[in-house]
């Protein structure tokens, strides 16, 4: 005589292993019930989509490189280039502002320096 198989309930640890469906799937087709045809027809294309993303990655990683590292190092010497900027058009001002209220001297190194100074948190 032969024993029937028992089924096994699955424990509790093998069913918090099954992962859950996103928000927007339990939102638009269990909850608004579209269609499961627009569901499917979205995982295949993502899934394509998925796979070819991988396959020019993978063939251009060096591209892909030298690429983030430009973009570094633009975001790392953008602020620099704008700090240098604002500095040179307040000394530009300053000089401006110096040079119409001294008509007697015209030494531009001074009034540089002064400008310079004053941009830099100096007194008038």
């Amino acid at each position: 005589m032969t024993t029937p198989k028992i089924k096994e309930k699955k424990s509790s640890k093998e069913l918090s292993k099954t992962p859950n469906l996103p928000w927007w799937v339990e939102l638009f087709f269990v909850q608004i019930g579209l269609p499961e045809s627009i569901l499917r027809s979205y995982l295949k294309i993502k899934n394509k989509v998925q796979k070819s993303t991988i396959i020019i990655f993978q063939n251009n990683k060096l591209t892909f490189t030298y690429f983030i590292v430009v973009v570094i190092s633009l975001a790392y010497i953008k602020p620099l280039i704008r700090q240098a900027s604002l500095n040179n058009k307040c000394i530009q001002e300053a000089s401006r502002y110096l040079s119409s209220n001294k008509n007697k001297e015209n030494l531009t190194v001074e009034i540089s320096v002064k400008a310079h100074n004053i941009c830099n948190g100096g007194n008038l």
